[in-house]
């Protein structure tokens, strides 16, 4: 596959792009949302909040993306506007450093943070300034530029994906699962430190793939593997919850968060796909089908057909994680699963799109 051939050192090319963004988000025209380049099977849903998350554009660009690799050539088209948007979109703590910030409207539940988009994310009375960067943001809004800038060959989508990965290098702690390990904190903020979640480094790993696969750069690709690895110990520990052995919650009661099997599971499922396939890592292949299983199969209480917000499988459920399922069809177990949750949803919006999505194929540009 052709990488990107630089002339100058990246550094450079690094203070050059902010030099041209400012200390400030970049503002760009976009099309309205309802505006957006339509792809034959893949959904736009229209919500004043989704115009402006940048989670939305980052997960629609990724199911675009992965209908572009499966010949759908006007996928291009979305998932370009979806990166033109997420460049708007992007976001500096008071720290200086890049990333993309959570977007939720001021409903009851935020109400005690006073600011739409300033989170207290763990309930502990602590809020985030609503311009800090998230973790699940950055990583997934890393991955679609990464990939964006692989079929454009544009500089303008592969530098601001390339700043927040280095601005977010440090804010992780290495080795604290096991040795071998690294474990990306929740968010930019002083708040989350020591706050361990497993899909959020997940999350950040799937960018870290990506980047490296336009770039070549091995110390993304190191840190992919390190993040595989505390997603190994984790489950060979028995975890199969949502916090991290690392996260003072799980420290606190190991019992009963290693059972909270709940929603996020399929992110980490995925990036596990990603990396046995990329860097030709088995056990990661091994790894993501005993989450797929714990996840498929939970027998918890809280795994009911009713309790869609933690436990999005059952029929019931009208949540995007519904078509897991659809993650392994290798399993004969899901295949006819995976079909009913098809014939219910003709039309699947981004995210299910990139979760269903076969392995890669990395070399289609």
């Amino acid at each position: 596959m052709k990488k990107f051939q630089l002339r100058c050192p990246l550094k450079i090319i690094l203070l050059a792009w902010a030099a041209v963004v400012g200390s400030t988000t970049m503002a760009m025209a976009q099309p309205s949302v309802s505006d957006w380049p339509q792809v034959p099977g893949m959904q736009v849903s229209v919500s004043p909040l989704m115009a402006i998350d940048p989670l939305w554009f980052a997960q629609d660009c990724l199911g675009a993306m992965a209908q572009y690799r499966a010949g759908e050539r006007m996928a291009q088209a979305r998932a370009v506007a979806d990166a033109d948007k997420l460049l708007s979109l992007r976001t500096q703590d008071s720290s200086g450093r890049s990333g993309w910030p959570y977007v939720q409207a001021l409903t009851p539940a935020a109400q005690k943070c006073g600011v739409a988009g300033s989170l207290d994310a763990f309930g502990d009375g602590t809020c985030n300034p609503s311009d800090t960067p998230y973790m699940i943001q950055t990583g997934y809004a890393v991955a679609c530029l990464a990939q964006v800038a692989g079929i454009t060959h544009d500089l303008k989508y592969l530098a601001p994906a390339t700043t927040a990965i280095e601005d977010s290098w440090s804010l992780g702690v290495d080795n604290a699962t096991c040795p071998g390990s690294y474990d990306y904190r929740y968010s930019y903020h002083d708040n989350d430190m020591g706050r361990f979640v497993r899909n959020t480094n997940a999350i950040m790993g799937v960018g870290l793939v990506w980047l490296f696969d336009v770039t070549a750069n091995p110390k993304y690709r190191q840190r992919a593997l390190a993040i595989a690895r505390a997603e190994h110990c984790e489950i060979a520990a028995g975890n199969l919850g949502y916090f991290g052995m690392a996260d003072r919650r799980y420290a606190a009661s190991p019992q009963l968060e290693s059972r909270r099997i709940e929603n996020h599971i399929p992110h980490q499922v995925k990036f596990l796909q990603l990396v046995a396939e990329k860097f030709s890592r088995p056990e990661a292949q091994s790894d993501a089908r005993t989450l797929l299983d714990a996840f498929l199969t939970c027998s918890e209480l809280h795994c009911r057909p009713n309790n869609c917000a933690a436990w999005a499988v059952a029929a019931e459920c009208r949540a995007s994680q519904n078509i897991a399922p659809c993650m392994d069809t290798s399993d004969e177990r899901w295949r006819s699963t995976c079909a009913a949750a098809r014939a219910r949803f003709p039309r699947l919006n981004g995210f299910q799109l990139y979760l269903m999505e076969p392995v890669p194929a990395w070399s289609v540009k």
